[in-house]
């Protein structure tokens, strides 16, 4: 059975964008506890916003971005958080910790 769409496109956008401001806020909420503490990073790549930059995920799959050291794909490395961004933290490498091996 299908419905017709009863809602306005007006109060459809209005819905989504509050809805989105609210979910920025407790993004940002979430992310500002990460502020001045050190996470363990799994570098990935590069980042896609910044070719001076690497990414990788943490171990509760928060994505870090930093800037770009000698440091290789599938290496973890210690980054301190020093922004918090939309959708991502932004940090600083510490220090290096061994390459993880692919398991035989």
């Amino acid at each position: 059975a299908a419905y017709t769409d009863s809602v306005p496109e007006a109060v459809k956008t209005d819905r989504f964008l509050r809805l989105q401001e609210l979910q920025d806020r407790i993004q940002k909420r979430r992310y500002s506890r990460y502020l001045d503490t050190e996470v363990e990073v799994l570098v990935e790549g590069s980042s896609a916003r910044s070719s001076g930059d690497s990414t990788g995920h943490t171990r509760c799959n928060k994505v870090v971005n930093f800037p770009k050291a000698d440091s290789t794909f599938g290496e973890l490395v210690k980054v301190v958080v020093k922004e918090c961004r939309a959708h991502s933290l932004y940090g600083e490498i510490i220090s290096k910790q061994a390459q993880l091996r692919a398991v035989k």
